[in-house]
């Protein structure tokens, strides 16, 4: 079977021809290029209104911190190519959202641009939705069968989310699609071409899935011609109010009032599940505050309970805290810390060297610094230059109760 393009009579068409043993004969169709071109114009148009278009843009992208400036710059730079780009960060990042806005800055921005998570389908709806399939290639497939994915988004963008979740068939697929920009229908003989470019995106360390034998590290280097990392909200905790605000508004919740302590805690959350999961605490909080205020007592028990891995008891701490120096120290930096955050100051070592000089007259700036460095060590606090200073951990806040209670009890 060949696809070759002939002029007849000041008309390009396309020839295609197929033999057919049992008749001994050959098949041949012709088919205007014009025509051919402007039914796939159609066809993207027809995408693009059914809402196959990327949502996002770069200013829709929230976080004015140093961190998430730079990543925003390095995706407009990469935006600009046409090779494939792997998105890594962890889940809740954004990393569609970061996909739709390179592919609206990209000179395929007037394309379709298609998505799909390969974590919720199974290896064989993942092939029928990828490459399409021709009618009676399996049972259930639909009369006359159906385009795939990639053939839908010719001339754009594809974006295969949790591309660590694929099964190696399938990767040994796309490493073709990578490789010669063609397709095969499942149960179907003829090569179709794409122009496409791919983003992938995972939460996994695919480097090392590689070496485990996990996933095809031919795949792995196509897909990573250009990387991209999306950094937790953890390490731009800076733009947390800034991500509140807006969280708040697409509630329809713009006036909500957050108190201080409240967003002491969210501060010190460790934010594993991201700004995903900023999202759901602000919508959370939309809906049950009836009196324009959400005050500590509306979160409810267990509502930021960190994961079991990250537990550990106090007296873990207390050895741990031991090993490293005097423990009073330590235990009045955190009192220090709390305190200043509690009254909406940032916990800076200055700040904290002049709560303490009664008590520790000695503590300089400087030794503050290597204490608190442990404390974050521990877990027990984290740092962060500007406005935001140093605060408790959740770790830490129940650290501190733990401290009180062992204080009243004696």
């Amino acid at each position: 079977m060949t696809d070759e393009i002939h002029k007849i009579y000041e008309t390009e068409v396309i020839i295609n021809k197929f033999r057919i043993p049992k008749i001994n004969s050959t098949v041949c169709t012709l088919k205007s290029v014009r025509d051919t071109i402007d039914l796939e114009k159609k066809l993207r148009q027809n995408l693009i209104k059914k809402g196959f278009v990327g949502k996002y843009r770069f200013e829709n992208i929230i976080g004015s911190s140093d961190i998430m400036k730079h990543t925003k710059e390095t995706a407009i730079k990469l935006a600009g190519a046409d090779s494939s780009i792997l998105i890594s960060g962890e889940s809740g990042v954004g990393k569609e959202l970061f996909a739709s806005a390179i592919h609206n800055s990209s000179p395929r921005k007037d394309g379709p641009f298609l998505a799909v998570n390969f974590s919720a389908l199974s290896e064989e709806l993942a092939e029928s939705e990828l490459f399409g399939y021709e009618e009676g290639a399996f049972t259930g497939a639909s009369k006359g069968g159906r385009i795939g994915l990639f053939e839908q988004a010719n001339e754009g963008t594809i974006f295969l989310d949790e591309i660590g979740d694929v099964s190696l068939r399938i990767q040994a697929r796309l490493l073709r699609v990578l490789q010669e920009k063609e397709i095969r229908r499942v149960g179907g003989s003829e090569i179709i071409p794409v122009n496409v470019r791919v983003l992938a995106a995972t939460n996994k360390n695919l480097a090392l899935m590689c070496q485990k034998k996990l996933f095809r590290e031919d795949l792995y280097y196509r897909l990573r011609k250009l990387y991209l990392e999306i950094p937790p909200l953890r390490d731009h905790i800076s733009d947390l109010e800034e991500l509140v605000d807006y969280f708040k508004r697409i509630n329809g919740r713009p006036d909500l009032i957050i108190s201080d302590e409240v967003m002491d805690i969210l501060y010190s959350s460790p934010w594993h599940g991201n700004v995903r999961e900023l999202a759901n605490i602000i919508e959370y909080f939309s809906v049950i505050s009836t009196d324009g205020k959400v005050e500590a007592k509306d979160i409810p028990k267990d509502f930021f309970e960190m994961p079991a891995a990250e537990k550990k008891s106090s007296n873990t701490f207390t050895s741990l805290l031991y090993q490293k120096g005097n423990p009073d120290e330590f235990n009045a930096i955190i009192r220090a810390i709390y305190d200043t955050c509690a009254t909406g100051k940032a916990a800076s070592r200055k700040c904290i060297a002049d709560l303490l000089v009664e008590q520790f007259p000695y503590m300089s700036e400087d030794r503050i610094r290597r204490r608190t460095d442990v404390l974050k060590e521990a877990g027990l606090i984290f740092k962060k230059a500007g406005p935001v200073g140093m605060r408790l951990t959740p770790a830490g806040h129940q650290y501190l109760r733990n401290l009180r209670e062992e204080y009243r009890s004696r």
